[in-house]
């Protein structure tokens, strides 16, 4: 079980890693910590069930430095959520300082021939027990004994989930204090999110440390290994953990700090849109034209007038923090459709989400909330629209008499002209060719 577990957690934690990784840059953290959670859980299989000496040769000792970043991984992930900003500054890097103080006062074990080491996994495969009176590192000589170095994993990864709850709970009364008891949907939910992802932590590095701290004396390393009436506490625990993001894939939304104020460029006269002048941005909008292929693709923002433009009297805290995100998210739908209008940024091949972040600036993951949960499609679908209706523009005016459709779909954005094609057909249900004959067959 174990085992499985183990291999599961680490494809999961791949998985999250890339797909989410560029557009959601908390999920890095995230990613990182099932990555870690998983390969200590794949560690102890390999001591407890496996004992295949040529494993634990590789493993003991070599690779445990790893396993302090754990809680420097959820702390980073936490914070980053909390405080919509997933930058890591200088100051971070003490953080790094216990794996590179355990991996320093290993190094004379690390740097031993893989035949010394061979001999010792034999020896820890026949007896699980030389564990306790091996003093391979500098700080179990320095002390004169191994638990202390075995119980600073787990201590130091549940400090960490105590100082997560600790910055959440600060984070909860500033928001209090500033807003009342107002909160958006997507702020529920990663609230209780975070409230899980601290159960489960607890409940993990609990189970680890408690397997040394009450079990040692008995047992100095079978009980701190061997999981036994434990094992399924860790488990259920560890898959808890992993499932969570795919089973509710809002939590990698993050939790977007919501601006009273966006600047709207490209304007005669610079000034800020604020919720009260969003239904008369939406009137300016719904009066713009648009052609045909753009009614699906980029429907602007104005149907969430009819959301935003009725405010209830007497409103509760839930609904309040509804209407706070639909004026926020129908703002920046406003400043993404101008941006793409005025400024053209998809007639570049490489425009992405990441670079339509930097233009507007506005934080990747508010934008990837944006075009999954409001406009219910991805934004290479809504870049892509915009594209094949510049080439239909380009074929309606009679540019395909001085350019090959190939030239069109380039001069579009589109990078080739199997791209330009097939996307072409995707949005318009025909090829370039079909639009090409058609508007040669239609009378002048």
């Amino acid at each position: 079980m174990l085992l499985y577990l183990s291999l599961s957690g680490a494809l999961l934690s791949l998985l999250l890693l890339y797909f989410n990784a560029r557009e959601f840059r908390s999920s890095i953290y995230l990613g990182i910590f099932f990555l870690l959670v998983s390969f200590y859980s794949f560690h102890h299989y390999i001591f407890i069930y496996a004992r295949d000496p040529f494993w634990i040769a590789v493993l003991y000792v070599n690779t445990t430095s790893v396993f302090y970043l754990t809680g420097a991984m959820g702390y980073f992930y936490v914070r980053s959520i909390l405080t919509d900003n997933s930058r890591l500054r200088w100051r971070d890097a003490w953080h790094f300082l216990p794996a590179i103080l355990h991996f320093a006062a290993a190094m004379a074990y690390v740097v031993k021939p893989w035949s010394y080491k061979m001999e010792i996994g034999e020896t820890i495969a026949g007896n699980l027990g030389f564990m306790a009176h091996h003093k391979v590192n500098y700080f179990s000589q320095l002390i004169g004994s191994t638990r202390p170095v075995y119980l600073s994993r787990p201590l130091l990864a549940l400090g960490y989930t105590v100082a997560c709850i600790v910055m959440f709970v600060r984070y909860r009364k500033k928001q209090r204090a500033r807003s009342g008891n107002t909160s958006t949907p997507q702020q529920l939910i990663m609230m209780r999110w975070l409230k899980v992802f601290f159960g489960f932590q607890v409940m993990l590095f609990f189970s680890f440390a408690s397997l040394i701290l009450i079990r040692w004396p008995v047992n100095p390393v079978l009980q701190f290994l061997n999981f036994n009436d434990m094992e399924f506490i860790v488990g259920t625990s560890l898959v808890g953990l992993l499932i969570t993001p795919f089973l509710f894939p809002q939590i990698l939304y993050g939790l977007p700090i919501l601006s009273n104020h966006i600047t709207l460029p490209y304007r005669d006269e610079d000034h800020e849109l604020t919720p009260a002048h969003i239904e008369l941005e939406v009137a300016v909008v719904q009066t713009m034209p648009a052609a045909t292929v753009l009614q699906t693709m980029i429907a602007p923002v104005e149907t969430m007038q009819e959301e935003v433009e009725e405010e209830p009297e007497e409103a509760d805290s839930k609904s309040s923090g509804i209407q706070l995100e639909e004026e926020y998210l129908a703002t920046l739908g406003i400043r993404i459709q101008e941006h793409m209008e005025q400024q053209k940024p998809w007639l570049t091949p490489g425009f992405n989400l990441l670079k339509l972040a930097q233009q507007i600036s506005v934080p990747a993951h508010h934008l990837g909330y944006y075009f999954r949960e409001v406009k219910q499609q991805t934004f290479n679908d809504y870049r892509n629209a915009w594209r094949v209706q510049h080439a239909v523009t380009m074929i309606e005016n009679g540019m395909a008499d001085e350019l090959t459709l190939e030239a069109i779909g380039i001069q579009s954005g589109f990078s080739s002209r199997s791209a330009f094609f097939k996307t072409f057909r995707k949005v318009t249900g025909h090829t370039p060719g079909n639009l090409l004959e058609k508007k040669s067959l239609s009378p002048e």
